[in-house]
């Protein structure tokens, strides 16, 4: 199963780290960011096409709303999650625990608008979908393992059906 991680990069490099070792040792085929190559087409058309590749989408949204495309306001992250959904892939979305993650100062949003896109799009992840709630590396990892299991085991009920 191809599995999509999107989130924003800078903030969360050691949480997609770990999600993508966890997923490889576990027989899931990671795409993301990390596996683009050069290519003569916009970053935006990439990640799309990456999108629609995927079987499962992963969404984690931390502190930060990310980078927009030129000439544009929503971020690569947005836009990755509105294709998802739009296709009706599989959406899984983890949004990282305020009150109780270590978050370094400079993984806050500083930019105000930016902040309130953020804010807007946790807004509406949370009236769409069950969300998870990490900590850790760690704990995104095993998390994001077990409901992509959790997936597959009801998967397999209902086909049995």
């Amino acid at each position: 199963m191809k599995v999509f991680v999107s989130s924003t990069y800078d903030d969360l490099k050691s949480h997609r780290a770990v999600v993508e070792a966890s997923l490889a040792k576990s027989g899931y085929e990671f795409n993301g960011m990390e596996h683009f190559t050069a290519e003569p087409r916009p970053p935006l058309d990439v990640c799309l096409e990456a999108v629609r590749r995927s079987d499962v989408f992963i969404g984690i949204l931390g502190m930060k709303y990310g980078s927009c495309p030129p000439r544009k306001r929503l971020s690569y992250t947005e836009r990755e999650y509105r294709l998802a959904r739009g296709l009706k892939k599989p959406v899984f979305m983890f949004l990282i625990d305020e009150q109780n993650a270590r978050i370094a100062p400079q993984y806050f949003e500083a930019d105000p608008g930016k902040n309130e896109r953020l804010e807007r799009l946790k807004k509406g992840v949370l009236k769409q979908y069950n969300v998870a709630r990490f900590t850790s590396e760690d704990n995104l990892a095993w998390q994001i393992l077990a409901s992509l299991r959790i997936a597959e085991v009801r998967a397999r009920e209902t086909s049995l059906i």
